[in-house]
């Protein structure tokens, strides 16, 4: 994991993002020219993310398990077991996306909220977007709070309040201009979400990241 990653999904009701890891610094030992592929989950992307169908996505859970079990093998012949099983994992996900995929509502819903977390600080036309990716607005509506727990305007205000959070801690460019890049035309209703949200005030929270934040030796 690296520090430009991305990592969506925060705390949104039922959304569920799953990571693989691959230590860099470790080399396989049977498997050669495989980076080309891996290329493709490159979380340094913001479009990296895949959806999986339900029945695939099983069948990654459960090779997973299997990576992170003891395998019942010979010492010796477990690399060789563990490499074959991740590359059926990567194979799994890479080959996932034909055409019964794209038509499942799921991955229609999957492409949306990538859609909108890539422009959640712009004005939303749900009506559109609905259209956009092929979906009636009664649909959208239905799945977004099926799945997020949440209305799209109250799912969309989170992800403003989420990015907000970061930069109030990370940065320190001012919270009235924070409110305004992060889609809030009113500092002061911006004010009032944040603590109803995180139960503080923007000023509390940059107050609080300063207090825990690392200090360099003199």
């Amino acid at each position: 994991m690296r520090g430009q990653d991305f990592h969506f999904y925060d705390e949104l009701g039922t959304l569920k993002l799953t990571n693989v890891l691959i230590n860099p610094t470790r080399p396989f030992t049977f498997l050669n020219n495989i980076h080309s592929l891996l290329g493709r989950f490159d979380a340094s992307g913001s479009g990296s993310y895949g959806w999986l169908m339900p029945e695939r996505r099983a069948q990654c859970r459960a090779l997973a398990d299997r990576l992170c079990l003891p395998l019942p093998c010979p010492p010796e012949a477990r690399p060789a077991v563990q490499e074959s099983l991740f590359f059926q994992l990567v194979m799994n996900m890479v080959t996932e996306g034909g055409s019964g995929a794209k038509s499942h509502t799921k991955y229609k819903l999957h492409r949306l909220l990538s859609h909108v977390q890539e422009h959640c600080f712009e004005e939303i036309a749900w009506e559109q977007v609905a259209d956009q990716f092929h979906l009636t607005p009664r649909t959208l509506y239905r799945q977004i709070k099926e799945t997020t727990g949440l209305t799209p305007e109250s799912y969309l205000k989170r992800l403003r309040l989420v990015s907000a959070r970061m930069q109030i801690r990370e940065s320190d460019t001012t919270i009235t201009e924070i409110a305004f890049l992060c889609g809030f035309a009113n500092s002061n209703h911006f004010t009032a979400s944040y603590k109803q949200l995180f139960g503080v005030t923007p000023s509390q929270e940059r107050a609080r990241a300063r207090l825990t934040a690392p200090r360099l030796a003199g």
